[in-house]
């Protein structure tokens, strides 16, 4: 048996004792004891697989006591890791969406048909917390709580209301996002006529008449597409078109086509691609629009408009371009919000301060957009 003598030895065997205890039970406090409880493993889970992370202390704590107390069942706690602004600022495609519930829920990676069916869902407009009620109602998922000692429950998502009928005829731009919109079936949007028009006027503003989809910022190149996406939103969104049928290089010709100029005749693009493009393009604003919490549109639900017709898009314009848009300051250009219902709604988003605070009433070119919205209403309705 050799023993170490060696002072220097002796304090280093010591020092890395200490680090190791502090590091397992203090610098998270989750480690040591998660893998002894089953509870506490499957909330570690959660953390891992959705936000991609260790739990906190406090966080692993507070999930945990949920669950052992009863006060929440296993999808009930899923839904706030899966919902939460943490996860939800990741931008998953919907490809990576449903693969991290396989993870996380299931404990295990997607089989290629069950994966290649929700993904298709979701590409088809069917919400995630209808992909999420699949996976948490499950029997395997039922399983899985079993065995960690927790109660599954169940979860029934908001549903879809119909759509009114409200499809249009005709193949102008308009006319197609109009239709691509309604497809999608998102609740308290796609049922409205007065919402999608105010949508449409606000599209024509950011890229023209035609919404063309390859449309870049005059000059600067940077801004792209039907609502002029920059930076990462940019980014996820071709992501988003990419991962849905669009060949990168296809796309990128069309694009190059105008770079310097306002697509003013959409013949000059192959026609397929062109209507492919859009319908993605409007299909991942309805993404944005319902999924990350930094540009929700629960706003729309929360102050609905007493005003339908022409002023219901006008005012629906407004609300679009100060929630979801946010145009920069226009100078001279700026035109000052008319609705005072969406100026109650600006007024409670945390944007513009919360809590009653309003520090803007006016945007970029907002007559333009509410005119728009009142030119394509009366258009498609009548």
């Amino acid at each position: 048996m050799t023993f170490i003598t060696s002072k220097k030895s002796i304090i280093s065997i010591i020092l890395l004792c200490l680090f190791t205890l502090g590091f397992t039970n203090g610098m998270t406090g989750t480690f040591a004891s998660a893998k002894s409880d089953p509870v506490e493993r499957f909330v570690t889970r959660l953390y891992e697989k959705a936000l991609q992370r260790l739990p906190d202390a406090a966080g692993l704590r507070d999930w945990t006591n949920r669950l052992k107390t009863g006060a929440e069942s296993g999808g009930q706690v899923a839904y706030g890791f899966v919902f939460s602004r943490e996860m939800i600022s990741r931008g998953l495609s919907n490809d990576r969406f449903v693969e991290t519930l396989y993870e996380m829920l299931l404990g295990r990676a997607s089989d290629p048909g069950g994966k290649a069916d929700w993904v298709g869902r979701l590409n088809s407009g069917t919400p995630r917390e209808n992909i999420f009620a699949g996976f948490v109602n499950s029997v395997e998922f039922d399983r899985i709580c079993k065995e960690y000692g927790i109660v599954r429950g169940t979860y029934t998502p908001p549903p879809i209301p119909p759509a009114l009928g409200s499809s249009v005829s005709g193949g102008t731009p308009a006319a197609r996002v109009w239709n691509t919109i309604v497809s999608v079936g998102f609740r308290g949007i796609s049922d409205s006529p007065e919402h999608i028009a105010g949508i449409i006027g606000n599209l024509i503003a950011e890229s023209g008449p035609h919404m063309c989809p390859f449309q870049q910022s005059v000059g600067s190149g940077t801004n792209l597409g039907i609502v002029q996406w920059q930076g990462g939103r940019r980014t996820n969104m071709e992501t988003f078109m990419y991962e849905n049928g669009i060949s990168k290089e296809d796309f990128q010709s069309e694009m190059n086509k105008h770079l310097t100029k306002i697509c003013s005749d959409t013949s000059i693009h192959d026609d397929t691609l062109y209507a492919k493009a859009l319908e993605l393009q409007v299909r991942y604003m309805v993404h944005e629009l319902s999924n990350t919490a930094e540009r929700t549109y629960m706003n729309f639900v929360a102050y609905p408009f007493a005003k339908t017709g022409t002023a219901g898009a006008k005012a629906y314009a407004e609300l679009f371009c100060g929630l979801y848009l946010r145009t920069g300051s226009g100078g001279s250009n700026n035109n000052d919000v008319e609705d005072s219902g969406v100026l109650d709604a600006l007024r409670a988003s945390i944007y513009y301060g919360g809590a009653g605070n309003l520090n803007r009433t006016s945007f970029h070119v907002l007559n333009a957009r509410r005119d728009r919205a009142e030119s394509v209403y009366l258009e498609l309705t009548n």
